[in-house]
């Protein structure tokens, strides 16, 4: 409202900012006020001290949002009530007043100030009613009675809201029992303030309404009215996604962990509710997915969910999820099986093996299915789940389409897990145990040793030495690869700084994990560390799977390509294994390939991976990059990839890794017998180990 329509309103209107100033006002403001206003003043020190005192809160909550309405008496010894409405703006509040309305139509002043009141009231959104002493109606807004809040007809000034609560109840708004003492109980905790100040209301149109009560100082209530049904809506929405598959309208991981969790709990509690788990693996799912299509195959994992849940009792609270892929868990009550669990469980194995019709093609899958039975098999929710996944994996190692149930044989498999995993922690903890291998990677052409792969070893206390092939995926499962990875990138650097004095282009290999190269700060850290042991970053060369640039994160791409941009060489390993290798090649800044072991080992007896090795050879010299075969065991396989002109060669062949001291040693020799005979050659050396 602009400042002088405020102005010349006939009653008492301020506007005020944030800060409580004044930015507009009515003539009649100044017969609340002990000297004359002026615009900019702050309220505080022109209102007769009493009616700030009054309306204090008000405009303090009105400025932080919230609608808030008081009655006041008229200051200079008037005996006269006033109505204080206080509403947000997007500035501050307003603040407007009217006498407290009377029996008869008053004077033609009174009436525009009521008519004027209404207006103001009419423009907000929200619906607003305000209720006396009494819990009366008093006054409402155009809103309000469109949100049928109020039965039809009840609408109207004194109405009792215990008139209007006894015919909501009526309807069953309230639950089930006598309308009347429902009614007075509501109005009774409304009157001591014990209903809740914000709740949702359904009215019989079917939209949602938020009601919001404010307690009124000088009695009464001023209740607002939102509707709030798409609001709802939308949230129904996000919590059914956050629950459930998308495709299969199954409950997912996180729900049914939940659900098992309520169920070890009460069982604990009260000693019943025993259940069952059973993890299903879809047999030929992926032969069936590559073979017609992933359309086909989200069609079969849609009805084959169908079929898993007509097999469960949602009554007694079964769930199925599908925990990803052609993976579903079933969470089954005692009772539903306990008949004869090996009956249910064969019944439903052949419900499942059942023909798919899609298209006039028939298709045939089956289910290798492991079972768990809590409090048979004990532990959490998450361990439950991990030994019917192992009885699934056994049975499908027996030959699929069939049942295993759990048994703690099978569980030494996690037993050893959850072993390496705590003692894993231990270490890592306080870096206890890891050292550095390195094994030399040579110039096929020259016989020089060049650069050298550092890999990670661990010798634990209890477990002994324990192979990076099993503690480096539970390192990255439980987040401890990144200290990990700090400590390779720490040691490799230190070598480094050793090897200047001896060869400046020494490079040596650091495999870093891609859970590493997520991180926001890692090219960053990376800088710091090759300052810190003044190390050049062109030494360095950061060697990432090519399964760790396949999901294509963001961050992962700006780190890699902030890794070249520090000057470090870049390589992508066991290249071939991946999917679309090509395409990243082509798509990030590598600098060197390295050709997984895998291609390399069956090279004299195997044309296809020899025709395929030398095709990714030809590839990297059109994109100038360089090439490291690794795993070399023969002559034979040497001779090979040095005729096709692949660049370097790594493996045992050549040297097995060694510990730092005999890399340092072999170096050392290296060099100085090259310096004596250039032509020579690593295998001229005398072998230290």
């Amino acid at each position: 409202m602009s400042t002088d329509y405020i102005q010349s309103i006939p009653a008492v209107v301020v506007a005020l900012d944030s800060l409580g100033n004044i930015e507009s006002m009515s003539d009649d403001f100044a017969s609340w006020c002990q000297v004359v206003p002026k615009l900019g003043e702050n309220i505080e020190n022109i209102l007769e001290d009493d009616i700030y005192l009054s309306v204090k809160k008000a405009i303090t909550t009105a400025i932080n949002g919230d609608y808030m309405a008081l009655t006041v008496v008229h200051p200079l010894g008037s005996s006269q009530h006033h109505r204080v409405h206080v509403k947000p703006t997007q500035r501050g509040c307003i603040l407007i007043s009217q006498p407290q309305l009377i029996t008869d139509t008053g004077s033609i002043e009174q009436q525009k100030l009521q008519k004027l009141l209404s207006i103001t009231l009419d423009t907000i959104e929200q619906g607003i009613a305000i209720y006396d002493e009494n819990l009366r109606l008093v006054t409402w807004n155009a809103r309000f009675e469109v949100m049928a809040i109020h039965p039809p007809g009840m609408i109207r000034t004194g109405v009792s809201l215990l008139e209007c609560y006894k015919v909501i109840a009526k309807g069953g708004v309230f639950g089930p029992g006598d309308p009347e003492k429902l009614a007075r109980l509501h109005i009774d905790y409304i009157r001591t303030k014990r209903m809740k100040s914000i709740e949702d209301l359904y009215p019989p149109s079917g939209r949602i309404i938020q009601v919001n009560r404010y307690y009124l100082s000088g009695g009464g209530i001023c209740a607002t009215f939102s509707d709030v049904t798409a609001q709802r809506q939308f949230e129904e929405k996000l919590v059914y996604q956050a629950n459930h598959d998308f495709l299969t309208g199954c409950v997912n991981r996180q729900c049914v962990i939940g659900e098992i969790d309520k169920r070890i709990e009460r069982y604990e509690q009260k000693g019943g509710g025993a259940f069952y788990l059973l993890f299903v693996d879809l047999d030929r799912f992926k032969f069936v997915n590559d073979t017609f299509g992933h359309t086909l195959g989200d069609s079969l994992l849609k009805h084959c969910a169908k079929r898993i849940k007509s097999q469960i009792d949602e009554e007694q609270g079964d769930c199925v999820a599908r925990l990803g892929g052609d993976e579903f868990l079933l969470l089954i009550s005692n009772q539903k099986a306990n008949s004869d669990i090996v009956e249910y469980v064969e019944t439903f194995g052949r419900y499942i093996a059942q023909p798919y019709v899609f298209s006039n093609n028939r298709i045939h899958i089956s289910a290798s299915i492991g079972v768990c039975h809590y409090p048979l098999d004990q532990g959490s929710s998450t361990q439950l789940i991990a030994k019917a996944d192992i009885a699934m994996y056994q049975a499908k190692v027996e030959g699929r389409n069939s049942y295993k149930f759990y048994d703690e044989e099978m569980g030494k498999v996690m037993k050893r897990r959850t072993q390496v995993a705590n003692q894993l922690y231990e270490d890592v903890s306080n870096l206890r145990g890891f050292y550095l291998y390195f094994q030399p990677v040579i110039d096929l052409s020259s016989g020089e040793i060049v650069s050298a792969e550092a890999l990670l070893r661990w010798e634990n206390e209890i477990l002994g030495v324990v192979s990076p092939a099993e503690f480096i995926p539970i390192a990255e499962e439980t987040g401890d690869i990144n200290l990990l990875g700090e400590f390779v990138i720490a040691q490799a650097c230190k070598v480094l700084h050793i090897l200047k004095s001896i060869d400046e282009n020494f490079k040596i290999a650091i495999n870093v994990s891609p859970l590493q190269v997520a991180q926001g700060g890692f090219a960053k850290h990376l800088a710091t560390e090759l300052e810190k042991y003044g190390v050049q970053a062109k030494n360095l060369v950061v060697e990432i799977t090519e399964s760790g640039v396949i999901d294509d994160m963001s961050e992962v791409s700006n780190n890699l390509f902030a890794i070249r941009a520090l000057g470090c060489n870049l390589a992508i390993d066991d290249f071939g294994t991946g999917y679309s290798s090509l395409s990243y090649v082509r798509k990030y800044p590598f600098t060197h390939i390295k050709i997984d072991r895998f291609f390399v080992k069956d090279l004299e007896k195997n044309a296809e991976h020899a025709s395929l090795v030398k095709a990714i050879v030809d590839m990297a010299s059109a994109f100038k990059l360089k090439v490291v075969a690794e795993g070399i065991e023969t002559a034979g396989q040497n001779a090979y990839l040095k005729s096709i002109n692949c660049g370097f060669a790594q493996g045992n062949l050549h040297s097995k890794p060694l510990t730092t001291e005999q890399f340092l040693v072999l170096i050392t020799q290296h060099q100085q017998l090259a310096k004596h005979n250039p032509v020579a050659n690593i295998t001229q050396l005398k072998w230290i180990c």
